[in-house]
C-alpha cells in the first residue's frame, strides 16, 4: 500500500484514460515518488488505508536525561496510559506504580516533568508510529508523481555524450537520471523530519 492513492493522483492529471493497466503505471509513478520522498526522510508514514484506530498500544522501555523532558519515540498524542519507571534488569525487572505528574505536549514526541526524569529507564504504553502522512507530505508526493507521469518519456533522463576538444560528438554517451527533489521541496522535508527526528534537549 501506499501514502497516496492511485484516484488522488487521477484528479492531478488531465485526460488520463481508465482501465487496470494504466492504473498499474500510475501506482508505478506513486512508488517512484514515494521512494524518493521516504529516502529523504528516513522514515515512512502510514499508508492511505491505515488510520490510528488500527493501531494497538504497545510499551517501549525509554532511558531518560537528567532533564525535565522526556523524550519518547513518535507516537500518537492523548494515547499514553501509563509511565512507570523501571527497576532492575534481565529477569529481575520490575515496573513501579504509574505516575501522572507530568505534561503531555502535540509536538516533538516529549513529556514534561517539572519533578526531572532522572536519568532512569521508564516504560512508556501508547500507540506508537509516524501516524498518517501530513498534508505537506502528501502534496509533496502528487507534485512528484505529476512530474513523473508527464516526463516518463524522457525528460527524467537526461542524454549525454562525449564530446572533443572542438565540440564534436565522439564515443557512445550516456543517459543520466536528473530527478530529484528541488530546494523548495528538499526543505519540506527537512522541517518534517525535524518535528517527528529531531530529539528535544
Amino acid at each position: 500500500m501506499s501514502m497516496v492513492t492511485v484516484a488522488q493522483l487521477r484528479e492531478y492529471l488531465d485526460q488520463t484514460p481508465s482501465g487496470a493497466t494504466v492504473d498499474n503505471k500510475l501506482q508505478s509513478i506513486i512508488d517512484r515518488a514515494e521512494g524518493i520522498v521516504v529516502a529523504a526522510l528516513g522514515f515512512t508514514f502510514f499508508d492511505s488505508s491505515t488510520t490510528w484506530a488500527n493501531v494497538a498500544a504497545s510499551q517501549k522501555y525509554v532511558r531518560s536525561e537528567v532533564s525535565k523532558y522526556l523524550k519518547l519515540p513518535p507516537y500518537q498524542y492523548g494515547s499514553i496510559t501509563a509511565v512507570q519507571e523501571i527497576t532492575g534488569s534481565g529477569d529481575e525487572i520490575a515496573l513501579a506504580d504509574a505516575i501522572t505528574n507530568y505534561d503531555e505536549t502535540q509536538s516533538r514526541f516529549y513529556l514534561y516533568r517539572d519533578a526531572g526524569w532522572g536519568g532512569v529507564r521508564w516504560a512508556v504504553t501508547a500507540k506508537y508510529g509516524y501516524g498518517p502522512a501530513p498534508a505537506e507530505i502528501i502534496e509533496l508526493i502528487l507534485e512528484l508523481a505529476v512530474t513523473i507521469h508527464r516526463q516518463k518519456a524522457q525528460g527524467l533522463f537526461q542524454q549525454s555524450q562525449g564530446v572533443d576538444t572542438l565540440g564534436n560528438p565522439v564515443g557512445g554517451g550516456v543517459i543520466k537520471y536528473v530527478g530529484g527533489l528541488n530546494a523548495d521541496q528538499r526543505r519540506i522535508i527537512a522541517n518534517t523530519r525535524r518535528q517527528y527526528i529531531d530529539a528535544v534537549h
